[in-house]
Parts: structure tokens; C-alpha cells; sequence
């Protein structure tokens, strides 16, 4: 197995043509894209997913709203259970990428997000339908809610830009799962050459080990025999008796 291993390490590896290291070079970009992407779409999913809860619970205390199923609440909780999701999103994926050893939270993160996007996409779509019917009613009741002018020139302004940014991040969910999907795959593959490297370096410095200890062991047995023959040619020609097994 020794001889195996010192034979593995004197053979010279192929030297990669032309066309593998532009694959290499192309596969090195598209990584850093996809991290890069990802660790954007993380940011962005973070920041308004926080935003979102904010806004939910801000909803629930201003409008004064109860656990009945009236239109105003299931809005408002499906803005908070969005949210709250996309901040989970971007968690699991920023844990997959700085931790090698949670990689699989990257798939939690990724279907996550296709839920995310699903009701993003849905409850933009019935905000944008239902923007004329709101702000109607804010306009009505807007006194009886316990609101203020400032407080419901702010819900109006919000409720458009929510409205429109559910749409924007439904779609990113969509980049999102290509850029996770893609990232995935690169990192395993660097994460396994890593291992692999590891490895090798382990297997060669035990290599090393072992041939420095066989070369101590030869150079000992050497020394002990040039002593020997040195000491017992001295006894043979002074006449003297030495023991030579103690050399």
C-alpha cells in the first residue's frame, strides 16, 4: 500500500487542455453570479419581508382589526404571513451558504420561495383589482377606525406601493429558485474538490511521514552494520575480543 501510494504520486496528472480550462474559468464565473444574485435576493427578501411584518402589525393595531374572516383581515394577515416568510426564506438560504455543513437548507429556502411567490402573486393581483374598493372604504370608515388624516394618507400611499412590490416579488421568487438551484450544484462540487484536496494532502503528508520514518530505519540499519565491520575488523587485527552485538 506504501509502494501503491509513492507510485500514485509519481505519475504526473494530464494537463487540461485548452476547452476544460475555459469550462473551468465559465463555471468559476457563473458561481460568483449565482452567489452573488443570491446573497442580493437574501438582502431584498430580508429587508421587505421585515417591512411586511411591520406593516401587518401596524395594520392590525391601527385598524383595530379581530380573528373574524372579513376581507380587511385576511388581507392584513396574509401581508404578515408573507413577511414572515420571506424573512425565513432569506435565513435558510444565507445559513446554506455560510455553513457547509446545512447545504440542505438552500431547498428549504428555495420551495419556500415558491410558496412565497404564490401568494405574493396573489394577493397583489387582489390588490391591485381591489384598490379602487379600498381606498373607499378607508375614505368612509377612516374616522370610525380610529384613523387620522396623516394615518390614512399613509395606509393609501403603502397600500400602492405593497400592492405592486407583491407583484416584483413574486417574479424574484422565480430568480430566486434558478439562482439556489444553480448555486447548489456549484457549491457541492466545490465543497467535494475541497474534500478531495484535503484528503490527498493527508494521504501525502502520511506518505511523507512514513518515508521519512522508512529512511530514519535504513539510515540506523546502515550505521549499526558500518559499525559493526569497523569495530569487528579492529578485534580481528588487535587481537582484542569485543562483543559486537552491542553495537
Amino acid at each position: 500500500m506504501h509502494l501503491a501510494r509513492i507510485v500514485s504520486l509519481d505519475q504526473t496528472p494530464p494537463t487540461p487542455s485548452a476547452h476544460d480550462k475555459v469550462d473551468k474559468i465559465t463555471g468559476k464565473c457563473k458561481s460568483r453570479i449565482d452567489a452573488m444574485s443570491l446573497l442580493i435576493y437574501n438582502v431584498v427578501d430580508a429587508t421587505v419581508g421585515l417591512f411586511l411584518t411591520i406593516y401587518g402589525v401596524y395594520l392590525f393595531l391601527k385598524l383595530k382589526l379581530d380573528l373574524h374572516a372579513n376581507q380587511q383581515t385576511v388581507f392584513c394577515f396574509l401581508i404578515l404571513s408573507t413577511g414572515i416568510l420571506l424573512v425565513l426564506c432569506a435565513v435558510f438560504s444565507f445559513t446554506a451558504m455560510t455553513n457547509s455543513g446545512c447545504r440542505s437548507c438552500i431547498h428549504i429556502s428555495k420551495y419556500l420561495g415558491i410558496i412565497v411567490g404564490s401568494i405574493a402573486f396573489g394577493l397583489g393581483v387582489a390588490a391591485v383589482l381591489q384598490k379602487k374598493k379600498t381606498y373607499q372604504y378607508i375614505d368612509e370608515n377612516y374616522a370610525d377606525l380610529g384613523l387620522n388624516v396623516n394615518d390614512k394618507k399613509f395606509i393609501e400611499n403603502s397600500y400602492a406601493f405593497i400592492s405592486y412590490g407583491l407583484l416584483v416579488v413574486s417574479l424574484e421568487q422565480i430568480l430566486r429558485y434558478r439562482a439556489s438551484a444553480n448555486y447548489y450544484d456549484h457549491i457541492i462540487g466545490a465543497d467535494r474538490e475541497y474534500k478531495l484536496l484535503e484528503d490527498r494532502e493527508e494521504d501525502d503528508w502520511q506518505t511523507k511521514v512514513e518515508s521519512n520514518k522508512s529512511n530514519r530505519k535504513e539510515k540506523y540499519s546502515d550505521l549499526k552494520q558500518q559499525y559493526r565491520q569497523k569495530y569487528f575488523s579492529k578485534a580481528e587485527t588487535g587481537g582484542k575480543d569485543i562483543d559486537v552485538e552491542t553495537f
